[in-house]
C-alpha cells in the first residue's frame, strides 16, 4: 500500500494541484460534540455502572451497554474522512502521516501510563510468557486486534485503535471506488453493510444453540469470560469483522455530500435526529432486549447512520450542540477514550495509598466516579493541548505535511 504515490477521489480531482486545498467545507459542530457523549458512554460502561444503578436502573442499563458506542466511533470516522477527503487529490503518504499524527501521541502516552499496571497484572495473574511477548510486540504497533489473546491487554480500549489503523490503510483505496457509485448504488450498499455487520455475531450466537431470551438475560460478565475464547474474540475485535461499520460511515458521508451539492431539502433532519436518539436510548434502556454479541457488533448501526446523517443536516440540533464547552469536550474525547483505563488505574492507586481504599472494577460511589470523570477530562484536555496538538504538528512538519491539511484546519471536524 505504501508504494502508492497518490490516490484520486474523483475524475475531476486530477485538476487539483498537489499540496493545495481548494475545497473548504463548513465545520460540523454537531459531529464534534457527539463524540464526547459516545466517549462518556464507554467510560460509564467500564467503571460507572454500579454507582449509576443506585440512582436510575434505566441509566444503568444504558451504561451497561456502553460498549456498543464503539460502533458509532467507526461509522463517525468513515463519515468524517469521506467528508474531508472526497474530491481531493491527496498523496497516500500524506494521508497516512496525518492519521498517525492524529492518533499516536495520545496512544503512546496511554501505553506509557498503563505500563506499570500491565506489569503488575502480568505478575499477579502469571500471564503466559508467549502472550506477554505478543502483547509487547503487537500493542505498540497497533496490531493487537488481529489476535484475540492480545486484543485487551496492556490498555484494553486501545484494541479499537488497532481496528481504526486498519481502516486508515484501506480508506484511500476504497474511497475512489465508492465515490463513483450512484446514489441508488450507495443506498443499496448501505443496506448490505448493515446486514453484513451483524452476520459474524449472529453466526456465533446461532452456533451456541442458546435460547434468544435466555441469552439476552446474560450480563456482560458472562460474555467477557467467553471473549477469552478465540471465536468470540475474533468476532468482537478482528478488524475485518468491524469493517462494515466503517464503510457504512463512508457511504453516509458521500450521500450527505451528494445531497448537499444538490441542495436537497433537509426539513426533517431535526426530527430524525431526535427520533434516532430516542430509539437508541430506548433500545439500550430496555433490559434483556438483545444478546451482547449482537449489540456489540452492528445491531445499532442503522440508527448510528440515521443519527450521523441527520445531525450533519440539522440546524436546530446543530446549534444546540455548538456550545463552546461541548466543542472542547468533543475535541478531547479521543483522549478521554484512550486514557480512561490508565487514569482510572492511577486514581485507584492514589485512593489505595491515601485512604486505603481498594477498588476493583466499578467505583463504589457516584462521588468517586464523578471525581474520576473530572480528573479524566482535565488530563485529556492537557493531553490534547500540550501533547496531541504540538506533537502532531511536529510529525506533520517532519514529514512535510502542509498546514492546510483537513486535520490541521480548525474549521474541519476531526474524527
Amino acid at each position: 500500500f505504501f508504494c502508492l504515490k497518490n490516490f484520486y477521489m474523483s475524475p475531476q480531482s486530477a485538476t487539483l494541484g498537489e499540496g493545495r486545498d481548494p475545497i473548504v467545507r463548513s465545520k460540523l459542530d454537531s459531529l464534534t460534540a457527539i463524540r464526547f457523549f459516545a466517549a462518556l458512554l464507554v467510560v460509564c460502561f467500564h467503571v460507572g455502572v454500579t454507582p449509576i444503578a443506585r440512582y436510575s436502573s434505566g441509566a444503568a442499563e444504558i451504561a451497561a451497554k456502553g460498549y456498543s458506542a464503539v460502533g458509532l466511533f467507526y461509522a463517525l470516522s468513515g463519515f468524517v474522512l469521506a467528508y474531508n477527503y472526497a474530491n481531493r487529490r491527496t498523496p497516500y503518504r500524506k494521508f497516512v502521516v496525518a492519521r498517525i499524527a492524529r492518533i499516536y501521541p495520545a496512544y503512546a502516552l496511554a501505553l506509557l501510563l498503563a505500563f506499570p499496571a500491565f506489569i503488575m497484572h502480568v505478575r499477579a495473574d502469571h500471564e503466559a510468557l508467549a502472550k506477554v511477548s505478543a502483547s509487547i510486540i503487537t500493542v505498540p504497533v497497533l496490531l493487537q486486534a488481529w489476535f484475540p489473546q492480545t486484543a485487551l491487554t496492556w490498555n484494553s480500549p486501545a484494541w479499537s485503535l488497532s481496528v481504526e489503523a486498519f481502516f486508515y490503510v484501506l480508506f484511500p483505496l476504497m474511497l475512489p471506488v465508492l465515490i463513483r457509485s450512484s446514489i441508488n448504488g450507495l443506498k443499496i450498499l448501505l443496506v448490505a453493510l448493515c446486514i453484513a455487520s451483524l452476520i459474524p455475531s449472529l453466526v456465533y450466537f446461532l452456533n451456541m444453540n442458546m435460547d434468544y431470551a435466555a441469552a439476552s438475560r446474560l450480563d456482560h460478565h458472562f460474555w467477557a469470560v467467553r471473549e477469552g475464547n478465540s471465536i468470540l474474540g475474533l468476532v468482537n475485535f478482528n478488524p475485518l469483522m468491524r469493517l462494515p461499520e466503517f464503510v457504512a460511515g463512508i457511504v453516509i458521508g458521500l450521500l450527505f455530500l451528494r445531497n448537499q451539492e444538490k441542495r436537497v431539502a433537509r426539513r426533517w433532519s431535526d426530527f430524525m435526529s431526535a427520533a434516532a436518539v430516542l430509539a437508541i436510548v430506548a433500545i439500550m434502556a430496555i433490559p434483556d432486549l438483545a444478546p451482547y454479541p449482537l449489540l456489540h457488533n452492528g445491531a445499532l448501526l442503522p440508527l448510528w447512520c440515521v443519527l450521523l446523517y441527520s445531525l450533519a443536516c440539522s440546524s436546530v440540533v446543530s446549534k444546540m450542540l455548538s456550545f463552546p464547552i461541548l466543542l472542547i469536550l468533543g475535541e478531547i474525547s479521543y483522549g478521554m477514550y484512550i486514557l480512561q483505563q490508565p487514569v482510572s488505574s492511577l486514581f485507584k492507586l492514589l485512593l489505595l495509598k491515601v485512604n486505603h481504599l481498594a477498588i476493583k472494577g466499578d467505583y463504589p460511589s457516584m462521588t468517586l466516579f464523578l471525581i474520576y470523570v473530572g480528573l479524566l477530562i482535565v488530563i485529556s484536555y492537557g493531553s490534547h493541548r500540550w501533547l496531541e496538538i504540538p506533537v502532531g504538528a511536529w510529525i506533520r512538519r517532519r514529514f512535510a505535511i502542509a498546514r492546510t491539511d483537513p486535520d490541521v484546519a480548525r474549521s474541519q471536524v476531526i474524527e
